[in-house]
């Protein structure tokens, strides 16, 4: 601590660490009976415990002591005076463990390893353990079981973001670990405590082997602890191999360029011999790096293969449980050959019986309506009789309404009155020897045709505008004689509709 109030490191304290009143109260020893005031009791043993926990994620350890805590958490001179029975409070309620504790309940045979990549450690046994001198440690020291999970966690996160095939990246030596996790930890301890907490709850297996310790991860896939094998083993030399190989043709790459810049400084000063010479190194050194480049390649090569095989057997896997599923689908739902032929049948019988209910259901009515198929034919036989027969009325009422319809919309009364005074005149007397000469080269109208027998015109043309079919083809067809006779009201109405005139056109010869 700088300044007498804080400890040494900056860790989130609470507001009230700077509250004169609140701190004189939590630095007070506790009562010796919790039962006298268990709320006040209870309040400053979690702040104590929650205090020790935040200075060790600070500190980036997994395990406290006392008297460290003790010097850490003075404050104006003055130390808390019931840690040691919030520690025992928290043995009791199994958050800590002592380390021998611990190291019982583990398999301590690997924790003595020491690595280059630790910083000092201030303790002193620390570096005894390394060094491996003495193997003792501090009896007071504690282990966070919270802490040691949180650990866990960060470390297995880590790990992950590296994995990209579990078969070869799960398996890693204990220095390679060590490396990755390093800003994870304060010292070795608290890392080799973690990886045994590790190894304690199934997630990683610490095996010995070819030298050195490896430490394999569990698949994503695995519950229990996993196991090493030959093949672990083949794995961990392959890859051992490629980082030696590495490190080589860095050192002959390294070695060629300072042989070229030497045997360049030689040429210059005129000692072409020693140039040469070293020429000679520089080009051996090129071509054992060109050697370690292709065994470097085969080493690649094998770990691709291994790793396929990873992939290959997820497909597989795939394939099986796919297959397994299929087959428990159809089992459950009774899909089967012989069943959907049986539900088939079932289907065309129920059919068959359809068709035999709707054909008594029609014989039936048949017998109770006194009908035979015989009266149903003649039946049908006289309907399309009587509908024929109407077909043609309506069709000969529609010819003559639609004619009058047309008539009636094209004219209105000032062309009707027009057009009455542009008709000629009707004749009186029988058309002359002239009109008769002209008649082969004029088209005469129906009505002024001379008649082939004694018959009079007038009559004639009475009969055409009434009766005979063709001659009322021609009046319609005709646009300017069978309009004006039968759309203009007074002629048509005269020739046809009035009774006098009609009557008088028709029965009177001399008229």
């Amino acid at each position: 601590m700088s300044d007498g109030r804080t400890p040494q490191k900056k860790i989130d304290l609470p507001e009230c660490w700077e509250d004169d009143e609140r701190m004189n109260f939590m630095f007070s020893a506790f009562p010796p009976d919790r039962n006298l005031n268990p709320q006040h009791w209870d309040s400053k043993l979690a702040f104590w415990q929650n205090i020790i926990l935040q200075y060790c994620r600070a500190h980036r350890l997994v395990y406290f002591q006392v008297q460290e805590l003790t010097q850490a958490f003075k404050r104006r001179g003055r130390s808390p005076l019931g840690l040691q029975q919030v520690v025992d409070e928290m043995l009791r309620q199994r958050d800590v463990e002592k380390l021998q504790d611990f190291r019982l309940s583990s398999d301590s045979s690997w924790l003595s390893w020491g690595f280059s990549w630790i910083v000092k450690k201030p303790v002193s046994w620390t570096w005894q353990m390394i060094a491996g001198s003495s193997t003792t440690m501090p009896s007071d020291s504690l282990v966070s079981s919270q802490l040691l999970e949180e650990k866990c966690n960060q470390v297995v996160a880590m790990h992950d973001e590296n994995v990209e095939y579990e078969s070869t990246d799960n398996l890693l030596e204990y220095y390679q670990l060590a490396h990755q996790c390093k800003s994870l930890f304060k010292d070795e301890l608290s890392f080799d405590l973690t990886l045994q907490y590790m190894k304690r709850t199934g997630q990683i297996n610490i095996v010995a082997g070819h030298g050195t310790q490896i430490v394999k991860f569990r698949k994503k896939s695995e519950k229990q602890r996993p196991a090493l094998n030959e093949a672990d083993m083949g794995i961990i030399m392959l890859k051992r191999s490629e980082l030696k190989l590495n490190e080589k043709i860095q050192t002959l790459t390294t070695n060629a360029a300072r042989l070229r810049l030497e045997a360049l400084k030689l040429v210059k000063l005129g000692n072409r011999t020693k140039a040469k010479n070293l020429l000679r190194k520089k080009r051996a050194a090129v071509n054992s790096v060109t050697q370690v480049e292709n065994s470097l390649e085969n080493i690649h090569h094998l770990l691709h293969q291994i790793q396929q095989a990873e992939s290959d057997k997820m497909v597989i896997d795939a394939y099986r449980a796919g297959a397994l599923a299929f087959k428990q689908t159809v089992v459950e739902s009774g899909l089967t050959p012989d069943a959907i032929d049986k539900v088939m049948d079932d289907v065309q019988e129920t059919v068959e019986l359809h068709t035999d209910i709707n054909e008594a259901i029609s014989q039936g009515n048949q017998s109770i309506s006194g009908t035979n198929d015989s009266d149903l034919t003649a039946l049908e036989l006289e309907l399309e009789e009587i509908l024929a027969s109407e077909n043609h009325n309506h069709s000969t009422v529609d010819r003559v309404s639609t004619f009058n319809t047309v008539s009636d919309r094209e004219t209105s009364p000032i062309d009707l009155e027009e057009m009455l005074n542009s008709l000629p005149k009707i004749p009186s007397k029988s058309p002359s020897s002239a009109t008769s000469r002209h008649k082969s080269k004029t088209r005469v109208p129906v009505y002024e045709q001379e008649p082939t027998t004694a018959t009079p015109p007038w009559k004639t043309t009475a009969r055409n505008l009434i009766s005979p079919p063709d001659t009322t083809r021609n009046l319609i067809s005709t646009p300017d004689t069978s309009r004006n006779l039968i759309s203009t009201p007074d002629t048509s109405r005269n020739l046809i509709s009035t009774p006098d005139t009609s009557r008088n056109l028709i029965s009177t010869p001399d008229t």
